[in-house]
This record gives structure tokens, C-alpha cells and sequence, in this order.
């Protein structure tokens, strides 16, 4: 019992490290392609973490548990859109550009609307590489009109500048979370 919580609380420390590192590398990149960090966040950052996500769905799909594959996408994107969300605005109030939002709302909204539709009855796979092939103009969007919000600056519209990956730097070098 002792060594399961030893072993949690060693993940749990590597993983806020590791979630230190892949924002402070994701600002990096925003900065570096002249793309805003909103891009960089929904592209690099959202698929990395959605990986879990599919691997589970895949693995529940090959065994024949549609049902777990569905439902832990549903129920990752609802915790996402509430929970997670939610608990960042409580610890700091999050600034979102008008134009974040008229870019990355219609996407969001279409998504689900796309799959509501698609899921009445069985879940195909034409119905899967609907999705998937509907996914490829959804991220060229998102990454085309996040070229045309770039401006170089400290933080303009989400965009990452010198300054800004410098404080980071500083931040996480000294970052201790469980010190």
C-alpha cells in the first residue's frame, strides 16, 4: 500500500514536470513558426493529449466495446470543456480574443453537431473516415487564420515573443511544485 502511494505521488511529480516542459515547448514553437500560441495549443498541445484518448477508444473499438470507445470521448472533451476549463479561470481569469473565438467556436460547434449526426444508429467506419477526413480542413483553418493574428510583441492576441519565452524559462527553471 505504502509503495503504491510512493510510486503515485513520483508520477505525479514527473508528470507536472513533463506538462511544464511541453507548455514551455509549445511557446517555443509558437514563436519560432510565427504562429499564435492559440494554434500551437489546439494543434501540438490537443493532439498530444488526446493520444490517451485514442488509444483507449481504439483498443475498446478492436475489442468490440464501441460503447467505452464513444463514451470516453464524449466524456474527455465534457471534462475538458468543464472541469478542466473551469478549474483554470478559477485559479486565473483566461483572456480570450474576439477573434479566437468567432475562429475556434463555429469549429467546435460544427464537431459536434457532426458527430451527433453521425452517431444515429451504428458508428461506421465511413462514418469514421468522415470524421477524419472532415479534420483536415478543420486544422488548415485553424492554422491559416492563426498565421494572420501573428504579430511579433511580448503576448499580442496569443502570440508567444522573445520576452515571453524568457520569464518561462526563468519560471520553470525555478518551478518546484511539490518542494
Amino acid at each position: 500500500m505504502f509503495g503504491n502511494i510512493v510510486v503515485l505521488v513520483i508520477a505525479l511529480i514527473i508528470l507536472a514536470k513533463a506538462a511544464d516542459q511541453l507548455v514551455l515547448g509549445a511557446a517555443r514553437l509558437a514563436l519560432r513558426l510565427r504562429i499564435s500560441a492559440v494554434v500551437v495549443g489546439a494543434v501540438v498541445i490537443g493532439f498530444g493529449t488526446s493520444l490517451p484518448e485514442m488509444l483507449v477508444s481504439g483498443l475498446a473499438a478492436a475489442g468490440g466495446q464501441g460503447g467505452i470507445a464513444i463514451g470516453n470521448i464524449i466524456g474527455s472533451n465534457v471534462a475538458n470543456m468543464t472541469l478542466v476549463l473551469g478549474a483554470a479561470a478559477v485559479v486565473t481569469p483566461l483572456a480570450i480574443a474576439s477573434t479566437t473565438l468567432r475562429r475556434e467556436a463555429p469549429i467546435s460547434v460544427a464537431a459536434v453537431i457532426g458527430l451527433a449526426l453521425l452517431m444515429q444508429g451504428d458508428f461506421t467506419r465511413l462514418e469514421g473516415v468522415v470524421l477524419m477526413v472532415a479534420l483536415v480542413p478543420a486544422l488548415g483553418w485553424v492554422i491559416v487564420a492563426g498565421r494572420d493574428d501573428t504579430a511579433l510583441g511580448d503576448e499580442v492576441d496569443g502570440v508567444v515573443g522573445d520576452e515571453t519565452i524568457m520569464v518561462l524559462d526563468e519560471r520553470f527553471a525555478s518551478f518546484q511544485p511539490y518542494a
